[in-house]
């Protein structure tokens, strides 16, 4: 297999088997491939020449990033790990354990201090690099695919086998870094990347659609909710008001703005299921 320059300028052989992705380092002049046989290699963009292999994944390797400072390129894997290679070292500098299952995808953020790993185990983590150890995980709901940081490192995007696209602030601890949920596609999402204005998201599916999507995704706000389910919501024409039906046989109306709740309506004998506003608000 092999990876085709713009302009068809080279075809890049190497690879005995399927090419999982590619990467160019920051001012073109190299392109890294990972393969499914296990291996990393390095191309001269401007002649096509093979510059170095890369051993050292015991599986196949799914994805590849450089640094921006192009000093180092990180790795992800079938073997569970991801690894980063210190350029030229034809051997892997550090090797991050701790996944259960495959890693898909890594990212590097602006600085290259963090790394961050997409894997089939729902999660992601993030890695500090200088220390070789975990600083956070993110947990998904479903296998995630791939990561991205945005171009500015302010935001992290993921997308998963359960056709959502995620926006997380990695600064944050995981119990308050997600930033948006969208159900992006029909099917699986298997392409992601971010713009470089850090505020759109482009994402492909095996919908055969490709989509941009505008942020931020705004943070939830916390709504006064129920002791129970929540079955049923409402919005009010104004936008002003949201009204709630529960399992606890309550409806409670709250106000957007502050999320506080304004009043409970008792009386129903069992679980509320719907609930709607007249067209006044009344």
């Amino acid at each position: 297999h092999g990876a085709r320059c713009a302009g068809r300028r080279n075809l890049l052989r190497g690879h005995a088997q399927r090419v999982f992705t590619v990467a160019f380092n920051s001012d073109g002049t190299l392109l890294a491939s990972a393969s499914h046989y296990k291996t990393l290699r390095l191309w001269n963009v401007a002649d096509g020449k093979e510059v170095k292999k890369l051993e050292g994944h015991t599986g196949l390797v799914l994805g590849v990033a450089f640094s921006k400072d192009m000093r180092y390129i990180a790795s992800a894997s079938f073997d569970k790990t991801a690894k980063t290679w210190e350029l030229p070292t034809p051997t892997p500098t550090r090797a991050l354990a701790g996944h259960a299952e495959a890693v898909n995808g890594v990212a590097l953020n602006n600085d290259g201090k963090f790394l961050a790993s997409a894997s089939t185990d729902k999660s992601v983590k993030i890695w500090d690099l200088a220390a070789g150890k975990e600083t956070k995980a993110f947990a998904h709901p479903a296998p995630v695919n791939r990561v991205v940081y945005s171009v500015n490192g302010a935001l992290l995007a993921t997308i998963s086998a359960d056709q959502t696209l995620r926006i997380f602030n990695p600064a944050e601890a995981p119990e308050k870094a997600a930033v948006g949920v969208i159900e992006a596609h029909t099917q699986p999402i298997i392409g992601l990347a971010f713009h470089p204005n850090n505020t759109q998201v482009a994402t492909s599916g095996t919908d055969g659609a490709i989509k941009l999507w505008e942020l931020p995704v705004k943070a939830a706000r916390d709504i006064a909710g129920h002791a129970e389910a929540v079955n049923a919501i409402a919005l009010s024409s104004d936008g002003a008001r949201v009204v709630s039906g529960g399992t606890d046989k309550s409806a409670r109306h709250h106000l957007i703005q502050t999320g506080a709740q304004e009043r409970t309506f008792d009386g129903s004998t069992g679980p509320i299921t719907a609930v709607a506003y007249s067209p006044d608000n009344q």
